[in-house]
């Protein structure tokens, strides 16, 4: 499955957000900044706790996350 980053729309504390494609779709895409201590992980992760949970009409839906790369 490929994922397209286009313009960044954002910059946030653990990284930038850019507008891209996934599986034919419009997305935010979260890609973050260099290494992340063991404290900022863990906030990192408590935030997509939340993410995959939300549903709403205002906010785009969580498809998941990775540290690997290529995307």
């Amino acid at each position: 499955q490929k994922i397209s980053m286009k313009s960044k729309i954002a910059e946030g504390n653990f990284g930038s957000v850019y507008r891209g494609n996934y599986q034919n779709q419009s997305v935010a895409i979260k890609e973050l900044k260099g290494h992340l201590t063991q404290e900022a992980e863990a906030k990192l992760f408590d935030e997509v706790k939340i993410m995959a949970q939300l549903r709403s009409h205002y906010v785009v839906n969580f498809y998941g996350v990775t540290k690997e790369q290529p995307y």
